[in-house]
């Protein structure tokens, strides 16, 4: 009990650390060019959409949680459909600094210097992803959410302005530079989301004029000491094995007696196309002969080709 309430102590905000954050331009405009680490986890904010598409919502980003080095971190996944009709939807190992099954064979799909082994690589890509915490202020689909503090995801579009947040513009002198996530000279965040064509678009979204986050301080201090450890997303164990991704990525590209190979042959028969070499003049063949079966790498192309475009345009760069 004794270190439960120590450790509760250490994490609390009190009124002195917030003026002692006052500002933190520079500070947090460095940060900004250098990758941290995190993963996926449940209880996030997400923004509601109506049957159009359309969806709003105004937040706030909170500084950073004692426990954490800055107010966001970030992580890597993959996302794509393969032949076999299966999509590959998981957190990427390379996010801990791991070796990762499909960072591994896109590694070697480049190297192959095939074009059509390329395209699978670039397919494949991970996709990097921000968490933060932030203050809910206003949520007409969901008001029961407003006032609560929830660890937010997003992607680089957002990413993206709150770095540009940061930034003067000389040819504009009325834009002033601030840090995004200051409690006291931060700013509310519109979040917008529309359906531009057939893609969801967040280029409506945008600060306010930076303002406190409470006119009153003692709830200023409440709702910081509401904020959750961004480390807390970060737990090795929590991340599927090497092993059992591997086993999934083979499933998801067709290959499903590859259950009882070792992983390295399994990854090493994925995606694999013919050589650059001239081929050997093909045998005939009577009319009732069947057609070869597809190399992985044709039907992956083939297949895959729109979907991965759509999944990714709508989950990953918003």
């Amino acid at each position: 009990l004794f270190n439960y309430v120590k450790r509760k102590i250490n994490m609390s905000f009190t009124l002195a650390d917030i003026k002692k954050a006052k500002g933190g331009l520079e500070s947090i405009s460095a940060a900004m060019a250098k990758p941290t680490y995190a993963r996926d986890d449940e209880g996030f904010f997400k923004l509601e959409r109506d049957k159009a598409g359309n969806g709003a919502a105004v937040i706030r980003f909170l500084p950073k949680p004692k426990e954490d080095e800055l107010p966001w971190i970030t992580y890597y996944s993959h996302g794509f459909k393969g032949p076999s009709g299966r999509w590959y939807i998981e957190k990427s190992l390379t996010t801990l600094g791991k070796e990762d099954p499909v960072a591994e064979d896109n590694k070697r799909l480049w190297a192959s210097g095939i074009e059509a082994n390329k395209n699978i690589a670039k397919a494949h890509k991970r996709q990097q992803k921000w968490i933060s915490n932030i203050l809910v202020v206003s949520n007409p689909a969901n008001p029961a959410l407003e006032g609560k503090v929830m660890p937010f995801q997003y992607g680089k579009f957002v990413f993206d302005m709150l770095v540009e947040a940061t930034k003067s513009d000389d040819l504009d002198p009325d834009k002033v530079a601030f840090n995004p996530f200051c409690p006291l000279t931060g700013a509310n965040f519109k979040l917008r989301i529309r359906q531009d064509d057939q893609w969801p678009s967040y280029d409506k979204s945008g600060f306010s004029a930076p303002s406190a986050l409470s006119d009153d301080e003692a709830k200023m201090v409440e709702i910081l000491n509401q904020m959750t450890p961004l480390k807390d997303h970060i737990a090795p164990e929590k991340f599927k094995s090497y092993e059992t991704l591997a086993k999934k990525f083979a499933e998801t590209m067709g290959l499903e007696t590859a259950r009882t190979e070792s992983v390295e042959s399994m990854i090493n028969s994925i995606g694999t196309a013919a050589p650059a070499s001239k081929p050997a003049p093909a045998p005939a063949k009577s009319a009732d002969a069947p057609e070869p079966a597809k190399s992985v790498a044709a039907a992956v192309v083939a297949e895959m080709e729109d979907d991965i475009e759509s999944y990714f345009k709508g989950l990953g760069n918003e």
